[in-house]
């Protein structure tokens, strides 16, 4: 029966000598040579990819890409989308367009021209038909007031008969006409409460 050499192949002395790690694995060994540049000699980089002249790679058509997945990976930010106005809400925007113009001229059918002309086309169209007819309304008014206080006036001291009853005449014009604007826009309001649209007659569409 033969003994074990302790300073045989089971030794680890001895494994590390015969190119094998005491554990059963490999012992690594240096690469042969000429696998590395002599010293002093840099290495070679790898080539570069070559495109064509004056042609770069471009970027996938947004169509390609996985659904919500923007370009290159960023995120797109940008403003929501405007919420469109229920009918309960354009009837009664429209309606207010004509209302408050009555108290506040052409500032009350701006404002809501400005904030609801992306919500809502029938809005939209209503505020600026109110818009325009409040414009209207100030041109002619500011107009006949500037006439009826300086030719009126001047009429009135050179021939004061005839002065009288054209300044009296041009008083119950204008005040007619601002009669017949507010008719237009009590009709307008009740139009655009019923979810009509009323285009006013004989106005200055300056507005588009």
């Amino acid at each position: 029966m033969s003994q074990q050499d302790p300073n045989g192949a089971n030794n680890p002395d001895n494994a590390a000598n015969a190119g094998q790690s005491p554990y059963g694995q490999p012992i690594s060994q240096p690469p042969p040579p000429g696998q590395y540049p002599p010293a002093g000699v840099p290495a070679t980089p790898a080539p570069a990819t070559q495109y064509p002249q004056g042609q770069l790679p471009q970027a996938p058509p947004p169509g390609q890409l996985p659904p919500g997945q923007p370009p290159y990976g960023y995120p797109q930010y940008g403003p929501p989308a405007p919420q469109p106005l229920s009918p309960t809400d354009e009837r009664m925007w429209g309606m207010l367009s004509y209302l408050l113009a009555i108290l506040f001229g052409l500032f009350a059918p701006l404002i809501i021209f400005l904030v609801y002309k992306d919500r809502s086309p029938f809005v939209r169209e209503t505020s600026r038909e109110a818009l325009n007819l409040s414009i209207t309304a100030a041109i002619v008014s500011i107009t006949a007031m500037i006439g009826l206080f300086t030719v009126g006036f001047g009429v009135m001291v050179v021939v004061p008969p005839a002065g009288v009853m054209m300044f009296f005449v041009s008083f119950m014009l204008l005040f007619a006409y601002g009669i017949a604007v507010l008719v237009l826009e009590i009709i307008g309001a009740v139009r655009a409460n019923k979810g009509e649209f009323y285009r006013m007659p004989y106005i200055l569409r300056l507005v588009k």
